[in-house]
């Protein structure tokens, strides 16, 4: 007999929740939560008798749902794979707090999970939004694929890479990616999971052709304002990202980049409550996956204005990702800063974004600073990037190729790495001879002699 696994307790009770999850009028007696007899579980490992009844009880669910029905399906759909936290209600005034994920270990949920996001689907639950992004990420293809395609239904086009991925993989996971991109496009292309890779693989290209085409009528995210389930759940996420361990932040933000202006709105509503340096940290990631007009905007101003220094660097780098006439002023403007390290990252995203404005700028702060240090090497290679074969650049980074200190060696072999994708040969650990080798093939990459 196995043990009884205290997480059981947690999805019997959510179980129950959703088996009286209609808003029909119902005795007291009759609308509590019933746990089921716990002897059920005593059964070989692996088997789980409840499973079918979980299932009945998702594909019955019809509206209207009471809150904590929804709740309960929201929480049903998630495994540790997709997501490491649950939103649990309470009484705080975002509405909820988070706690661990009871759903790990073997997984013997996945078709509860599918039923699920189908049950989301079909409610037009939008609220569920943020949980099936997360979805996207689960263990087992085809929660992922349903994921992909309640995400459609719903207003949100993140999981169409997902489904085009899935193509690629075996009749597990293609039949179910291909039946979601049939129903999303309106056409087949031939693709049948029986045939040869060939015939797959032209398949593909076509679905891949119709996506990259710009000519697809996408579904519309919802406006903050539009359903308030949603934007409370928005807004929780938000939070997160300036309260929780490193995981649920990262996790948070990953969802949150994918909602648009929909996050924007909340990130600027938090930002306006003078949000903990954390969270305004994370919120310029978030805008930098964002990329809007309206996330630039709000970077532009955490540049500028900000009282941490992390913020600002936060907002240079993700800048430097957007790009931008008004980008490229902003980084500009703080070249001239106190904050020396802000000028080495906006010298860095300017060399990305590949601004010639900044060259006259970028050499007077580099005469300014003669000797070697990490600030005087970023914006070294950020002239070198703007002007090929730069003298003063150019020497500056050969000198630290040549005979710089570790951290320095170690620093440029990562920008030029970002650079150029690869070191062409450089190893900053090699021996003398192979780093002179290396060196003179880096003078031909810089654009000098």
């Amino acid at each position: 007999m196995s043990r009884l696994d205290p997480r059981w307790l947690v999805g019997l009770a959510l179980f129950g929740l959703l088996a009286c999850g209609r808003d029909e009028p119902a005795p007291r007696a009759e609308r509590e939560v019933v746990v089921p007899d716990p002897t059920l579980l005593d059964r070989p490992e692996g088997e789980d008798p409840n499973r079918e009844a979980v299932i009945g009880r998702l594909q019955a669910l019809r509206p209207p749902l009471r809150p904590a029905a929804v709740e309960a399906l929201l929480t049903v759909m998630k495994d540790k794979s997709q997501q490491a936290f649950i939103t649990v209600p309470d009484a705080s005034p975002l509405g909820y707090h988070v706690e661990e994920s009871p759903y790990g270990g073997p997984d013997l949920r996945a078709q509860v999970r599918w039923t699920a996001m189908m049950t989301i689907e079909r409610l037009g639950l939008r609220q569920a939004l943020p949980d099936l992004l997360s979805g996207l990420h689960d263990r087992h293809p085809v929660v992922r694929a349903h994921a992909a395609r309640a995400l459609w239904h719903l207003g949100s086009d993140a999981g169409v890479e997902v489904l085009l991925k899935g193509l690629e993989g075996k009749a597990i996971e293609n039949e179910p990616c291909a039946l979601a991109l049939r129903e999303i496009s309106g056409r087949a292309f031939g693709f049948d999971t029986d045939s040869g890779w060939a015939n797959k693989s032209r398949a593909i290209a076509a679905w891949r052709v119709w996506w990259e085409s710009g000519e697809v009528a996408r579904p519309r995210l919802p406006a903050a304002g539009e359903d308030a389930a949603l934007d409370r759940r928005v807004r929780f996420l938000v939070d997160v990202l300036g309260q929780h361990q490193f995981l649920f932040m990262e996790q948070a933000r990953r969802a949150l980049g994918q909602l648009g202006d929909l996050a924007v709105t909340h990130i600027e509503d938090a930002l306006a409550a003078d949000a903990n340096d954390q969270l305004r940290a994370y919120a310029a990631q978030v805008l930098e996956a964002v990329g809007t007009p309206r996330a630039r905007a709000i970077l532009v101003r955490l540049l500028a204005e900000d009282r941490d220094g992390a913020v600002r660097m936060r907002s240079a780098t993700a800048l430097g990702t957007i790009g931008g006439p008004e980008a490229e002023k902003a980084l500009l403007s703080v070249l001239s800063d106190g904050d020396a390290e802000l000028v080495g990252g906006a010298a860095e995203a300017l060399g990305r974004l590949g601004a010639a404005a900044a060259r006259p700028a970028l050499e007077e702060r580099l005469a300014a600073r003669p000797g070697l240090d990490r600030i005087a090497l970023k914006i070294a290679v950020a002239l070198v990037r703007l002007v090929p074969g730069h003298e003063d650049a150019v020497r500056r980074l050969e000198s630290v190729m040549a005979e710089g200190p570790a951290h320095l060696r170690t620093e440029l072999a990562q920008d030029l790495e970002a650079w150029k994708g690869d070191l062409g040969g450089w190893d900053p650990r090699a021996d003398p001879a192979t780093q002179a080798a290396a060196r003179e093939a880096w003078r031909e990459r810089f654009g000098g002699r």
